[in-house]
């Protein structure tokens, strides 16, 4: 299965130079824990990422004011991004070596299709295991059967 059968590709993005008080307001308005930066020349090149942690630990934590600062004062700029060919299981041990919770997924030339997180997987797992676990005991099941 590869990452784009999984992404989510309604993605909630911004432009770098979007106050982190817009910022934090457009996370709570569409639910979601993150917004990828675009390229303000090219609105489908993602730059950067901010999540609501970072604007939890850097702006609210340091009493600063957030309308004071923008998203790009406080994006990671190497985002950890995959392609979108790019298998569920080779998305997830990059992020284990990036130690992020969220990807961004991109086509070949590098254009935001979706962002995939770590609480989109963790179901697709569990169902996974689920039905490794059941194939587990119905193959007990046959063996007793046939034995009998």
């Amino acid at each position: 299965m590869n990452i784009d059968e999984v992404c989510s590709r309604t993605v909630v993005v911004a432009l770098p130079g979007t106050s982190v008080q817009e910022g934090a307001r457009m996370l709570r308005e569409h639910h979601v824990g993150a917004l990828v930066v675009i390229d303000g020349r090219d609105s489908s090149l993602p730059v950067g990422i901010v999540t609501d942690r970072d604007m939890v630990v850097e702006v609210l934590a340091m009493g600063v004011d957030p309308a004071r600062f923008t998203l790009a004062d406080l994006m990671t700029g190497d985002i950890v991004a995959v392609g979108s060919d790019e298998g569920v299981i080779e998305t997830i041990r990059r992020m284990q070596a990036e130690g992020v919770r969220r990807v961004v997924v991109v086509d070949e030339d590098g254009a935001l299709v979706g962002i995939v997180t770590f609480d989109d997987l963790v179901p697709l797992l569990a169902e996974a295991l689920t039905g490794l676990a059941k194939t587990i005991t119905g193959g007990q099941g046959r063996e007793r059967e046939s034995r009998n």
